[in-house]
């Protein structure tokens, strides 16, 4: 929340100040966050693979958590992931990964990935999904290794999903053009009934 006022407030700012400034952060808010919506329905980035999970969450996930997807799909580059068997359906991968600290050093860290074929679960060490709330690249690597071209939709959180619309989207407010006429016609209506 501070780093909401940040660009808004310093310690010579008046209440006046205050209260202006306040007032255009929530219209620009307001703004935004119809425009991210809007790009969030009517644009799509492009692939930038030819796996059918990458597909999938481009036509699942707003903008924002796609390019995050993205971001892990690249990071296959620098994977090596190995099989370490099978037991009652559950394939055992360790997957090693090349991550980079600082500008030059590479560190190589390993994690292990389970995968249920039926029903389709998955499990990792990384604990990106409860993290941030998608799939990491490990999970991803060893699903598209073992063939997997949908991910199952408990692994698309509604969060993210750009065709949910949100009730809070519902809520008018005075910073919304598209409510305006409406709230135009409800103070003349109001003002007729006064009449009577």
């Amino acid at each position: 929340m501070n780093a909401f006022f940040d660009d808004y407030v310093h310690s010579r700012t008046t209440l006046k100040q205050f209260v202006d400034q306040y007032d255009s952060a929530l219209r620009r808010k307001v703004e935004n966050e119809a425009i991210a919506n809007f790009n969030s329905f009517n644009t799509d980035i492009p692939c930038i693979s030819r796996y059918p999970l990458e597909k999938q969450f481009q036509s699942a996930y707003t903008l924002a958590k796609f390019k995050e997807i993205q971001e892990e799909l690249r990071g296959f580059l620098y994977l090596t992931t190995k099989e370490m068997g099978c037991e009652d359906g559950r394939y055992m991968f360790v997957v090693v990964d090349e991550v980079q600290i600082g500008n030059d050093l590479l560190k190589r860290v390993t994690f292990n990935v389970e995968v249920d074929q039926d029903p389709l679960d998955v499990k990792y060490s990384c604990k990106l999904f409860e993290f941030r709330g998608i799939l990491c690249r490990h999970a991803l690597h060893v699903l598209t290794q073992m063939g997997q071209h949908t991910v199952p939709s408990k692994y698309i959180l509604d969060r993210w999903r750009k065709d949910i619309k949100r009730k809070h989207t519902f809520v008018k407010s005075s910073y919304d053009t598209t409510s305006i006429d409406d709230a135009r016609r409800y103070d003349r209506i109001q003002d007729c009934f006064y009449e009577l």
